[in-house]
């Protein structure tokens, strides 16, 4: 069904190969997991297969793919995408209506499919994807969570024969894993060829046939699922892999302490949520009150998608007008202040990418003439794994590669408030864990730390505390217990 034999592939006039020397064969029906570390290659592979790369991104191609028969360099996008469905790692940039439901109509409609028979499929995609609740809902009012259903469920509108889906659990909360697994089990039971680019592998071990190993570019392996599962820790931390089961942090939570009594100032440079109300399209999207966010700490913010985590993290930074009262040292902080106070990383790091070169945007609004500011955003860049792309530009990196970019960018300026949404999606075992270490190293020279996640292997790694929400309200405040190695 998919093969690519002596493949090699380098972006734009880069003399650097992307993927070099690949010799793949994927049979009908089978389910391969494509992983390594971020910038292994791993979205290249499958854009070969979708036809993105050399269509749509220019490059240069040695070598021959072949999917389901055809070359897709040969064949227009649009008659190939009838074949292999796509689900992109950053779902926003594959949808193209304003409505979700014309969205889920938007592939068939342009295939001609007969009305009677989109409504068919209509019905499966809302019961397979669990979507009766985001029928007829503005594109622009989804979470990130909710804008990857709406990808996977227009992708399988089409009734492809092969999927190619890169990081599809990137944004999804622990009920949307389950659901999407359940949908790629039923794909396979159905007789599709799927390919799943990932760094969360928990989902995956008990679907996949054969797991494809990466590394800088190059095949370094091919496993069968039993042999994959078998691999143990020490192995698997080597590649950089993560964990193969589902990181349970519930039983190390133990309540937070209850918010400070009124009259009683909280501890020094903590914020205190008196109040936060934020609307988004006429619909109240976050109401909170009484909730401390102590300095010196990581906090997870978590929930469902869809809870408003996003929301309440613009809010309080004062990207987003809110009817609010944030307190710092004993005195509410007007937006401006919030704004000036705060650095946000975004979900997707493409909207705050600005620079022509990596070393310009980690260093963008500083003094470039200082010296000892230049060489700690090198060193910085370097511990992030990123020394070696300083002249390269921003766009030239892998998804995994923006996303760090974009956190070194925080790390680096020198702001009071951090706010980081869904940072480590993408990103592989070494450099989730290296963040990790960056802010439990920072949290005491900065008033807050707050991290908008769903990875809970980051939250059992390096968090302090956990803040739940659902439907725009805190239902949970917790600690987390530290086991102390022996």
């Amino acid at each position: 069904m998919i093969e690519l034999a002596g493949v090699t592939f380098a972006y734009g006039v880069s003399e650097r190969p992307v993927l070099a020397d690949i010799d793949l064969t994927v049979g009908a029906g089978e389910l391969v997991l494509v992983c390594g570390r971020s910038g292994c290659g791993k979205s290249t592979l499958l854009k070969l297969v979708n036809g993105i790369v050399p269509g749509a991104e220019e490059g240069r191609l040695d070598g021959r793919v072949t999917v389901a028969g055809v070359q897709p360099q040969d064949v227009r996008l649009q008659e190939l995408s009838a074949t292999v469905g796509s689900v992109f790692q950053h779902p926003r940039t594959q949808l193209f209506t304003l409505n979700t439901t014309d969205e889920l109509l938007f592939g068939c409609s342009n295939h001609r499919v007969p009305a009677p028979e989109m409504l068919e499929r209509l019905r499966t995609a809302v019961d397979d994807f669990g979507l009766e609740a985001l029928l007829d809902r503005s594109i622009f009012e989804l979470s990130g969570g909710e804008a990857q259903k709406i990808a996977c469920a227009s992708a399988a509108m089409l009734r492809p024969s092969v999927f190619v889906l890169d990081e599809p659990s990137a944004s999804l909360d622990a009920d949307g894993i389950d659901e999407l697994r359940a949908v790629l089990a039923a794909l396979k039971r159905s007789g599709a060829t799927i390919l799943v680019a990932e760094h969360r592998l928990h989902y995956l071990t008990e679907l996949c046939d054969r797991v494809v190993y990466l590394d800088s570019g190059r095949l370094e392996a091919v496993l069968d699922r039993e042999t994959f599962v078998a691999l143990d820790e020490e192995r698997r931390s080597a590649m950089g892999l993560r964990a193969l089961a589902r990181v349970e942090v519930g039983p190390r939570l133990r309540p937070a302490a209850t918010p400070a009594p009124e009259g009683e100032a909280s501890a020094a440079g903590s914020l205190l949520v008196e109040r936060l109300r934020v609307e988004r399209k006429r619909r109240l999207a976050v109401d909170i009150a009484d909730l401390e966010l102590p300095a010196g700490e990581v906090i997870a913010l978590t929930g469902p998608n869809g809870a408003g985590k996003s929301s309440f993290a613009a809010g309080l930074s004062g990207v987003l007008r809110a009817d609010a009262s944030i307190v710092a040292d004993g005195r509410a902080l007007s937006r401006r202040e919030r704004l000036r106070r705060s650095f946000v990383v975004m979900q997707d790091v493409n909207h705050q990418l600005f620079a022509e070169s990596v070393i310009d945007e980690a260093t963008l609004g500083h003094d470039l003439d200082d010296d000892a500011a230049m060489t700690e955003a090198r060193a910085m860049l370097e511990s992030l794994g990123l020394g070696a792309f300083l002249d390269d530009h921003p766009y030239c990196l892998s998804g995994g590669q923006k996303q760090r970019l974009a956190i070194a960018s925080a790390l680096l300026a020198g702001t009071r408030y951090l706010i980081f949404d869904e940072p480590t999606s993408g990103i592989d075992r070494d450099h989730m864990e290296r963040f990790g270490r960056r802010v439990q190293a920072i949290k005491h020279d900065v008033d807050l730390v707050l991290v908008i996640t769903h990875d809970t292997e980051f939250i059992d790694a390096c968090a302090d505390a956990v803040v739940e929400l659902d439907q725009g309200r805190v239902v949970g405040r917790h600690r987390l217990r530290r086991v102390t190695p022996p």
